[in-house]
Protein backbone atom coordinates (compact mmCIF):
# COMPACT_ATOMS: atom_id res chain seq x y z
CA UNK A 1 0.00 0.00 0.00
CA UNK A 2 1.34 3.63 -1.26
CA UNK A 3 0.51 6.80 0.56
CA UNK A 4 -2.47 9.24 -0.86
CA UNK A 5 -1.68 10.91 -4.25
CA UNK A 6 0.13 14.55 -3.64
CA UNK A 7 -2.46 17.09 -4.11
CA UNK A 8 -0.34 18.30 -6.95
CA UNK A 9 -2.38 15.52 -8.91
CA UNK A 10 -5.90 17.72 -8.15
CA UNK A 11 -4.81 21.18 -8.17
CA UNK A 12 -8.43 22.05 -9.75
CA UNK A 13 -9.61 21.50 -6.15
CA UNK A 14 -7.32 23.43 -4.16
CA UNK A 15 -8.78 26.96 -5.13
CA UNK A 16 -11.88 25.66 -4.02
CA UNK A 17 -11.12 24.93 -0.45
CA UNK A 18 -8.65 27.91 -0.68
CA UNK A 19 -12.34 29.64 -1.38
CA UNK A 20 -14.76 27.88 1.13
CA UNK A 21 -12.11 28.65 4.00
CA UNK A 22 -11.26 32.53 3.31
CA UNK A 23 -15.23 32.66 3.62
CA UNK A 24 -15.62 31.15 7.42
CA UNK A 25 -16.87 28.21 5.78
CA UNK A 26 -15.25 24.37 6.15
CA UNK A 27 -15.14 21.37 3.27
CA UNK A 28 -15.70 18.24 3.43
CA UNK A 29 -13.67 15.75 1.28
CA UNK A 30 -15.26 12.82 -0.13
CA UNK A 31 -14.31 9.76 -1.88
CA UNK A 32 -13.55 5.90 -1.61
CA UNK A 33 -10.33 4.18 0.90
CA UNK A 34 -6.86 5.35 -0.30
CA UNK A 35 -8.02 7.74 -2.66
CA UNK A 36 -6.07 11.13 -1.27
CA UNK A 37 -8.60 13.01 1.39
CA UNK A 38 -6.11 13.00 4.09
CA UNK A 39 -3.55 13.86 1.48
CA UNK A 40 -5.14 16.82 0.02
CA UNK A 41 -6.60 18.06 3.34
CA UNK A 42 -3.12 18.18 4.84
CA UNK A 43 -2.31 20.43 1.47
CA UNK A 44 -5.12 22.78 1.77
CA UNK A 45 -3.94 23.73 5.04
CA UNK A 46 -0.99 24.16 4.18
CA UNK A 47 -1.70 26.94 1.45
CA UNK A 48 -4.35 28.31 4.19
CA UNK A 49 -2.13 28.57 7.10
CA UNK A 50 -4.71 29.11 9.88
CA UNK A 51 -3.46 30.67 13.27
CA UNK A 52 -4.47 27.57 15.01
CA UNK A 53 -4.86 23.94 13.46
CA UNK A 54 -6.16 21.06 15.63
CA UNK A 55 -5.77 17.15 13.70
CA UNK A 56 -7.87 14.74 15.17
CA UNK A 57 -8.86 11.33 13.85
CA UNK A 58 -12.14 9.28 14.17
CA UNK A 59 -10.90 5.83 13.46
CA UNK A 60 -9.07 5.78 16.91
CA UNK A 61 -11.65 7.37 19.06
CA UNK A 62 -13.77 5.14 21.11
CA UNK A 63 -17.08 5.66 23.28
CA UNK A 64 -18.82 9.20 23.79
CA UNK A 65 -16.99 11.95 22.83
CA UNK A 66 -14.43 9.83 21.97
CA UNK A 67 -12.28 12.27 18.97
CA UNK A 68 -11.92 14.69 21.94
CA UNK A 69 -11.54 13.07 24.58
CA UNK A 70 -7.85 14.17 24.40
CA UNK A 71 -8.85 17.94 24.76
CA UNK A 72 -10.68 16.54 28.23
CA UNK A 73 -8.91 17.68 31.14
CA UNK A 74 -8.05 14.55 33.31
CA UNK A 75 -11.47 13.10 35.25
CA UNK A 76 -10.44 14.59 38.03
CA UNK A 77 -9.85 17.77 37.41
CA UNK A 78 -13.18 18.35 35.27
CA UNK A 79 -15.81 20.73 37.00
CA UNK A 80 -19.36 20.27 36.59
CA UNK A 81 -19.96 22.07 33.48
CA UNK A 82 -20.84 20.39 30.66
CA UNK A 83 -17.70 19.08 28.32
CA UNK A 84 -18.52 21.19 25.67
CA UNK A 85 -16.98 24.14 27.03
CA UNK A 86 -14.02 22.64 28.40
CA UNK A 87 -13.67 21.13 24.90
CA UNK A 88 -13.97 24.81 23.50
CA UNK A 89 -11.76 26.41 25.99
CA UNK A 90 -8.71 23.94 24.93
CA UNK A 91 -9.27 23.64 20.93
CA UNK A 92 -9.25 27.65 20.59
CA UNK A 93 -6.31 28.25 23.11
CA UNK A 94 -6.59 31.35 23.10
CA UNK A 95 -6.86 31.66 19.24
CA UNK A 96 -9.78 33.88 17.58
CA UNK A 97 -12.43 31.72 16.85
CA UNK A 98 -12.47 32.69 13.26
CA UNK A 99 -8.86 31.66 12.82
CA UNK A 100 -9.22 27.89 13.96
CA UNK A 101 -9.21 25.15 12.06
CA UNK A 102 -10.62 21.53 12.90
CA UNK A 103 -9.42 18.70 10.89
CA UNK A 104 -11.21 15.39 11.56
CA UNK A 105 -10.06 12.56 9.76
CA UNK A 106 -12.08 9.40 8.94
CA UNK A 107 -15.35 11.45 10.05
CA UNK A 108 -17.67 8.77 8.81
CA UNK A 109 -16.45 6.84 11.59
CA UNK A 110 -17.60 9.30 14.82
CA UNK A 111 -19.27 8.52 17.16
CA UNK A 112 -22.84 10.22 17.55
CA UNK A 113 -21.96 12.52 20.62
CA UNK A 114 -18.66 13.84 18.73
CA UNK A 115 -20.32 14.44 15.37
CA UNK A 116 -23.17 15.76 16.97
CA UNK A 117 -21.14 18.77 18.40
CA UNK A 118 -19.44 19.23 15.15
CA UNK A 119 -22.53 21.73 14.18
CA UNK A 120 -22.18 23.92 17.22
CA UNK A 121 -18.42 24.59 16.81
CA UNK A 122 -19.09 25.69 13.30
CA UNK A 123 -22.37 27.28 13.11
CA UNK A 124 -21.84 29.28 16.56
CA UNK A 125 -18.09 29.39 17.13
CA UNK A 126 -16.46 30.26 13.83
CA UNK A 127 -14.44 27.06 14.18
CA UNK A 128 -14.00 25.90 10.03
CA UNK A 129 -14.16 22.01 9.62
CA UNK A 130 -11.86 20.28 7.15
CA UNK A 131 -13.61 16.51 7.28
CA UNK A 132 -12.20 13.93 4.74
CA UNK A 133 -15.26 11.05 4.87
CA UNK A 134 -15.32 7.94 2.70
CA UNK A 135 -18.80 8.03 0.60
CA UNK A 136 -19.66 4.58 2.35
CA UNK A 137 -20.66 4.31 5.03
CA UNK A 138 -21.81 7.78 5.02
CA UNK A 139 -20.73 10.75 7.40
CA UNK A 140 -23.33 11.33 10.07
CA UNK A 141 -26.40 12.89 9.35
CA UNK A 142 -25.41 16.12 11.45
CA UNK A 143 -22.49 15.89 9.15
CA UNK A 144 -24.38 16.21 5.57
CA UNK A 145 -26.69 18.93 7.40
CA UNK A 146 -23.73 20.94 7.71
CA UNK A 147 -22.95 20.56 3.86
CA UNK A 148 -26.43 21.28 2.68
CA UNK A 149 -26.82 24.23 4.89
CA UNK A 150 -23.84 26.01 3.66
CA UNK A 151 -21.38 25.64 6.23
CA UNK A 152 -18.99 22.80 4.33
CA UNK A 153 -17.92 22.87 0.81
CA UNK A 154 -18.43 19.41 -0.63
CA UNK A 155 -15.66 18.11 -2.94
CA UNK A 156 -15.81 14.58 -4.20
CA UNK A 157 -12.18 12.93 -5.33
CA UNK A 158 -12.80 10.79 -8.01
CA UNK A 159 -10.53 8.27 -9.18
CA UNK A 160 -7.74 9.24 -11.04
CA UNK A 161 -7.21 9.27 -14.69
CA UNK A 162 -4.46 6.52 -16.26
CA UNK A 163 -2.15 9.57 -16.87
CA UNK A 164 -2.27 10.66 -13.30
CA UNK A 165 -1.78 7.25 -12.31
CA UNK A 166 1.24 6.47 -14.34
CA UNK A 167 2.93 9.66 -13.73
CA UNK A 168 2.41 8.59 -9.65
CA UNK A 169 3.48 5.12 -10.46
CA UNK A 170 7.07 6.62 -12.23
CA UNK A 171 7.71 8.86 -9.42
CA UNK A 172 7.26 5.97 -7.55
CA UNK A 173 9.76 3.67 -9.08
CA UNK A 174 12.24 6.56 -9.48
CA UNK A 175 11.96 7.18 -5.58
CA UNK A 176 15.79 8.41 -5.34
CA UNK A 177 16.11 9.88 -8.33
CA UNK A 178 15.42 13.50 -9.71
CA UNK A 179 13.58 12.96 -12.76
CA UNK A 180 10.88 10.08 -12.85
CA UNK A 181 11.31 7.20 -14.29
CA UNK A 182 10.04 5.92 -18.23
CA UNK A 183 8.07 2.90 -17.72
CA UNK A 184 7.57 0.44 -20.45
CA UNK A 185 4.28 0.47 -22.37
CA UNK A 186 3.66 -3.20 -21.31
CA UNK A 187 3.71 -2.54 -17.20
CA UNK A 188 2.16 0.99 -17.78
CA UNK A 189 -0.84 -0.94 -18.87
CA UNK A 190 -0.62 -3.30 -15.79
CA UNK A 191 -0.43 -0.93 -13.53
CA UNK A 192 -3.40 1.10 -14.80
CA UNK A 193 -5.42 -2.25 -15.25
CA UNK A 194 -4.45 -3.01 -11.55
CA UNK A 195 -4.94 0.08 -9.89
CA UNK A 196 -8.78 0.44 -11.39
CA UNK A 197 -7.52 4.87 -10.87
CA UNK A 198 -6.96 4.22 -6.89
CA UNK A 199 -3.64 5.13 -5.77
CA UNK A 200 -3.65 2.71 -2.88
CA UNK A 201 -2.93 -0.13 -4.98
CA UNK A 202 0.19 1.20 -7.02
CA UNK A 203 3.24 -0.61 -6.05
CA UNK A 204 5.37 0.70 -2.84
CA UNK A 205 8.03 3.15 -3.91
CA UNK A 206 11.58 1.33 -5.08
CA UNK A 207 15.12 3.18 -4.12
CA UNK A 208 17.42 3.04 -6.91
CA UNK A 209 20.00 0.72 -6.38
CA UNK A 210 23.26 1.28 -5.91
CA UNK A 211 26.09 0.38 -8.25
CA UNK A 212 27.72 -2.92 -7.08
CA UNK A 213 30.85 -1.52 -8.05
CA UNK A 214 30.66 1.42 -5.57
CA UNK A 215 29.37 -0.80 -2.85
CA UNK A 216 32.67 -2.95 -3.33
CA UNK A 217 34.65 0.18 -3.18
CA UNK A 218 32.83 1.08 0.33
CA UNK A 219 33.35 -2.82 1.39
CA UNK A 220 36.98 -3.57 0.04
CA UNK A 221 39.40 -0.27 0.73
CA UNK A 222 42.37 -0.92 -1.77
CA UNK A 223 44.95 -3.08 0.26
CA UNK A 224 48.10 -0.62 1.70
CA UNK A 225 51.15 -1.81 -0.26
CA UNK A 226 53.51 -3.64 1.58
CA UNK A 227 56.20 -2.10 3.82
CA UNK A 228 59.66 -2.65 2.19
CA UNK A 229 62.03 -4.98 3.63
CA UNK A 230 64.30 -4.49 6.18
CA UNK A 231 68.04 -3.26 4.78
CA UNK A 232 70.35 -6.10 4.78
CA UNK A 233 72.78 -6.13 7.67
Amino acid sequence: MTDSPPASDRPHLLPRAKTALAAGRGVLLVGEAGIGKTRLAGQILTNHAPARIVRLRAHSASGHLGIFESLLPPSADRTDRPHGFDILERLLAGTPESDTVLQVDDVHELDTASAESLPDLARFHGVRLVLPSRLTPPPHPAVTELWKDGFLERIDLPRLPPEALLQLAATHTSATRTTPATLEPDTAQRLVAHAQGNPTHLPAPTPTPTPAGDLRAHRDPPARPAAPPPPAA
